[in-house]
């Protein structure tokens, strides 16, 4: 399933042209409305005509954390203060200015991760997040009601609540944190039934927080799949890339993200298939655009076919900033 299969299927040349198309408006657009960009660019004798294709965006300087809070907050807008509906603060001295039109873009984007999850509107979706995560419970809900599934609003439950609140509402998607799946097995373990008895037909988690270890005992728990979704503080909470039914790496959605895998030492970038360090353009933000924000993530590109009919290109995480 799809939620967008005109972008999401589209055919790798005409998805080359839209990525170049963005690219260069994108450049522009940050070139012109930032005293940052014009002068990093400028300094660097760029001129924003001279990025005409996705492969030039390597002449472009990296954005870095310290360049973030350098500007902080609102030193990299390209609109007024007045157009920024939301900030989204993840750090001190960090934070997203998101337009209107940039949380109309999250949403789809996350209701797009959620369909590739297998929720649809036949589906029951609850969201139980630790508090590390409360930041992010509203947009998911918000982007399941878009797709038609019924929403199960639920706070701070402990296994038994939990299961109770599972069998009652019948739900059939939810997303928690890899504990607190670990944490509903155990209880179903100590009362005598099986996960597999649960309605359960998608689980969903931060990639962050779903390392190869706990993947495995979830898999030994569950028959259930298990899909991730990916975000970053700085750029987007969730929504930047998801797992399909496959389980082989994660979309990148490709229209509204450019992604390099580079060497974090050299800066060069690194053939696909190999892991270095993630580098993320924003295509389409109104707000406050990042051009190669370097995320401190390390993963590698792959841009075999997938079965699932996805041609956008996914990410295999290896280790993600701060592990």
């Amino acid at each position: 399933m799809m939620l967008n299969p005109a972008l999401e299927a589209l055919p790798l040349q005409e998805k080359t042209a839209l990525q170049a198309e963005r690219l260069r408006a994108i450049v522009e657009r940050a070139y012109r409305k930032t005293g940052f960009y014009h002068q990093r660019l400028s300094t660097g004798q760029l001129q924003p005509a001279m990025l005409q294709t996705v492969e030039t965006i390597t002449r472009l300087p990296f954005l870095t954390t310290a360049d973030l809070a350098a500007n902080y907050p609102y030193g990299l807008l390209t609109v007024p203060v007045s157009a920024i509906a939301r900030f989204q603060q993840r750090a001190t001295s960090r934070a997203v200015g998101l337009t209107q039109q940039d949380m109309a873009n999250h949403l789809e984007l996350l209701a797009r991760s959620l369909v590739a999850g297998q929720i649809s509107s036949g589906s029951v979706f609850m969201v139980v997040a630790a508090k590390e995560m409360m930041p992010y419970a509203p947009a998911l809900q918000t982007a399941a009601e878009g797709i038609g599934a019924t929403v199960i609003e639920q706070h701070g439950l402990n296994g038994k609540e939990l299961l109770k609140s599972i069998l009652k509402f019948g739900v059939t998607a939810l997303f928690a944190s890899p504990e607190t799946f670990l944490q509903l097995a155990e209880t179903l373990t100590t009362l005598g039934f099986s996960t597999s008895e649960l309605p359960l037909l998608s689980l969903l988690c931060d990639a962050r927080q779903l390392d190869n270890p706990l993947r495995h005992k979830l898999r030994q728990a569950y028959s259930t799949p298990i899909y991730t979704l990916y975000g970053h503080g700085d750029i987007l909470s969730m929504g930047i890339a998801a797992e399909c039914p496959e389980q082989n790496g994660l979309h990148l959605q490709e229209d509204h993200f450019y992604a390099e895998i580079v060497d974090p030492y050299t800066g060069l970038p690194v053939p696909d298939g190999q892991t270095g360090e993630l580098v993320i353009t924003t295509l389409t933000r109104e707000g406050m655009p990042l051009l190669r924000y370097r995320t401190a993530d390390f993963a590698c590109l792959d841009r075999s076919p997938c079965p699932c009919g996805r041609t956008l290109a996914r990410l295999h995480f290896s280790r993600f900033a701060g592990q």
